[in-house]
């Protein structure tokens, strides 16, 4: 079964049925998706700008929804991703590689009823991701850096306790420095897209 006919098949399920179920109680699910990595690199003395890279996301998470009112509910949520990105800066006389890693995190996201079987929501987090430097000459270091992230997206449901979420999210994380042995600084920032699947207990 190809991509395409797996998410065919979640979108099916997800709008098949109208009627909602209570958004509370306990959840776990996955997420899967693209990322863009950019950054602003110091090398040495030189400053660079717009340095960035695609790839991959993706990794789990577990939450739990208080109901608020008849239409909305805020929900608290614990994560772990991992990266498949990484930002390369070349000059004439080396390589420096800039690797994200895993990365762990905590979001609050309130959720708003808009329809009978469409869920608006907006997320604010905080994360920490571990990123790796290294260099052409040998040299390699690593840094564990915390980020800030906000993002909206919205989640189909029905009566069965499955849920289909879209998602963008933006993060921007506090600057990584490798010096002495890679000798470069980067103030990353990452916009990603991504599908969640998830299940309440």
């Amino acid at each position: 079964m190809n991509n395409r006919a797996i998410f065919a098949l979640m979108t099916t399920l997800a709008i098949s049925q109208t009627a909602n179920a209570s958004d509370d109680g306990f959840y776990v699910g996955v997420r899967l998706g693209g990322e863009s990595l950019n950054s602003k690199l110091e090398v040495g003395t030189v400053s660079v700008n717009g340095t960035g890279t695609t790839g991959a996301i993706y990794g789990g998470y577990l939450g739990y929804f208080f109901p608020m009112g008849d239409s909305i509910s805020l929900g608290m949520e614990a994560e772990y991703a991992k990266h498949d990105a990484q930002i390369e800066y070349k000059s004439s006389s080396s390589t420096r590689t800039i690797e994200f890693n895993k990365e762990y995190g905590a979001n609050l996201r309130l959720n708003v009823d808009a329809y009978e079987n469409v869920t608006f929501f907006g997320l604010a987090g905080i994360n920490k991701a571990k990123i790796e430097g290294k260099a052409s000459s040998g040299g390699k270091g690593d840094d564990k850096v915390r980020g800030t992230a906000l993002g909206l997206g919205f989640e189909f449901k029905n009566e069965s306790p499955i849920r289909l979420r879209f998602e963008y999210r933006y993060t921007k994380y506090k600057d990584v420095d490798f010096d002495p042995d890679v000798d470069v600084e980067s103030t990353p920032k990452s916009h990603a897209l991504t599908i969640g699947l998830h299940y309440y207990f």
